[in-house]
């Protein structure tokens, strides 16, 4: 069939179209976040160092554990203490939700004047007991980081109202 020959198809979806375009319009609640998460959130990356909510990455798997060896040194020896001197730029306390593998990029560079909180998500066992698993923490870090931020919260004491169950 030519170019000439295909069948044009018509667009039915117009009032859906002008529909979607209307309410695109309206900004999104989650959107209003974004300032606030774009000055408190840190985000640390095994390529790309210490990072901003809205900053271009491109997709990759690299971890602090891997083998990549930059100029003769791991990760850790080819960041030092960038990644420390990028976060200590912060007002306030630091909120570590990272792994213990990212957060070597940061705790060996901190003294003791620098103000850090260390969250740990605990699993209460019906024995009432409490132990920390892995599942655990992957699950909490990102609720943990949707209520600091959705409530604004710079200030420790505002940590202790998170619940992940709720």
């Amino acid at each position: 069939m030519s170019r000439a020959e295909t069948p044009v198809k018509k667009n039915r979806s117009h009032k859906s179209l002008k529909r979607i375009g209307k309410q695109s319009l309206a900004l999104p609640a989650a959107l209003k976040l974004f300032p606030f998460a774009q000055a408190h959130l840190g985000v640390l990356g095994a390529l790309y160092g210490a990072l901003r909510p809205l900053d271009g990455i491109l997709h990759h798997r690299l971890g602090m554990e891997g083998t990549l060896r930059v100029d003769g040194q791991d990760l850790y020896g080819f960041w030092g203490d960038r990644v420390y001197r990028a976060i200590a730029k912060a007002e306030g306390p630091v909120v570590n939700l990272a792994s213990m593998a990212y957060a070597k990029m940061v705790l060996p560079h901190m003294s003791g004047r620098d103000p850090i909180v260390t969250c740990r998500f605990l699993l209460q066992r019906p024995d009432c007991s409490t132990r920390v698993t892995v599942a655990t923490v992957r699950a909490a870090r990102g609720p943990m980081v949707r209520y600091i931020i959705k409530n604004r919260i710079n200030m420790v004491e505002g940590l202790t109202g998170f619940d992940l169950e709720g």
